[in-house]
C-alpha cells in the first residue's frame, strides 16, 4: 500500500488517525476475505464491536509516497469475541503496531455471544 496524499498532515507525513484508518481498511478486508464480514455476520444476526484499542505503536515516521506492507491478523479470545493485530512496515522495518479487541454482539438480544463454530473454522484456518 502506498502512502497517499490524504493520509499527511501538516507536518508532512502520515497522519495517526490516517494509519487507524488504513488498518480498518486492512481489517474488513482480511474479514472478507475469511468469509466472515459485515454480510456475513448481518445474515446471521450478528455483528463486531470495537470494544477496546491496545498496543498502538508508530515507531517511524510514513511519508508521501511511501510503500508500506501491511500484515492483519486476527486470534479469538474466550470465544465471545476477537482480538486483530496490524503491523505497517516500510523496508521490511516495523514502523506501525497497534491491536484491537471487538466482541461479538447478537443482534437480537444486543448482548455478547460466543463466536460460532463456523467463524472459529475460518480463524483458525
Amino acid at each position: 500500500m502506498r502512502i497517499q496524499e490524504k493520509h499527511i498532515d501538516s507536518g508532512d507525513h502520515a497522519n495517526w488517525l490516517a494509519q487507524l484508518a488504513i488498518a480498518q481498511e486492512c481489517h474488513f478486508a482480511l474479514r472478507d476475505e475469511l468469509g466472515f464480514g459485515l454480510d456475513q455476520l448481518k445474515e446471521h444476526g450478528l455483528f463486531l464491536v470495537m470494544r477496546k484499542v491496545s498496543d498502538v505503536e508508530y515507531l517511524s515516521q510514513l511519508r508521501l509516497g511511501d510503500e508500506i506492507d501491511v500484515a492483519t491478523t486476527v486470534l479469538l479470545e474466550r470465544r465471545i469475541g476477537l482480538d486483530f493485530s496490524c503491523e505497517f512496515k516500510l523496508g521490511g522495518e516495523v514502523v506501525t503496531r497497534m491491536k484491537w479487541f471487538m466482541p461479538l454482539i447478537n443482534q437480537v438480544t444486543n448482548s455478547v455471544a460466543r463466536i460460532p463454530p463456523w467463524i472459529m473454522e475460518k480463524v483458525n484456518s
